[in-house]
């Protein structure tokens, strides 16, 4: 969470860089809960264990998820939003069976996400409209991995590494404005690496 925020503070500090800083207007920051979820029908991790031998594979592949986010309108229907996403855990159990050996693997992923997008809105009428969205993200996978067996030399503990990398995200949504606060309900693609993560929200922002 911590090197989350870092991050989403070194990403409104590139504002400037990106568009004249007195461009913009009407700095806004919220926050945003709801489920993400492991697209199956693209995932290509059943299909990776299972070529290694794994047989009996199941994934968890739905978790509760979170966003912090603020921005800035550049005019009346563009603004540039810079985000902090925890995506949540997803685990990968699986038996792999070879001679006398027998083996069940338990693996965890941690997925975490700190980008910009480039919002579009279209006013509906005065209280409410809709948006598009899309950016790049840099995205953080904290896997960690178990393996119980019965024998010693396929037993592992808590084996973590970390993969890294940039990414595009895309969305869209619609949000009720109240006078200085939006409430928005959005739906968001996460492309994570070779996988993609859609994520369903509900969230509240402060406009100043």
């Amino acid at each position: 969470m911590k090197k989350g925020l870092v991050s989403l503070c070194m990403a409104v500090s590139l504002f400037p860089a990106v568009v004249n800083a007195q461009a913009f207007d009407n700095y806004y920051f919220g926050i945003s809960a709801g489920k993400a979820e492991l697209d199956a029908s693209t995932s290509s991790i059943h299909n990776d264990i299972k070529s290694e031998g794994f047989s009996d594979i199941t994934i968890d592949d739905n978790d509760t998820a979170f966003k912090i986010f603020g921005g800035a309108n550049i005019n009346d229907n563009l603004s540039l939003e810079a985000f902090y996403t925890n995506l949540g855990q997803y685990t990968v159990n699986a038996d792999f069976t070879k001679q006398n050996i027998t083996a069940n693997t338990d693996i965890r992923y941690d997925i975490e996400s700190v980008g910009i997008d480039l919002v579009g809105s279209f006013p509906l009428s005065e209280t409410f409209n809709i948006f598009g969205k899309i950016g790049m993200q840099y995205w953080y996978v904290d896997s960690i991995v178990d393996v119980s067996s019965n024998t010693s030399a396929y037993y592992i503990k808590h084996q973590s590494d970390l993969e890294t990398g940039f990414d595009p995200t895309y969305g869209i949504g619609i949000a009720m404005n109240i006078h200085q606060f939006s409430v928005r309900a959005e739906y968001e693609v996460y492309k994570i690496d070779e996988e993609d993560i859609n994520m369903m929200s509900v969230g509240v922002a402060y406009h100043f």
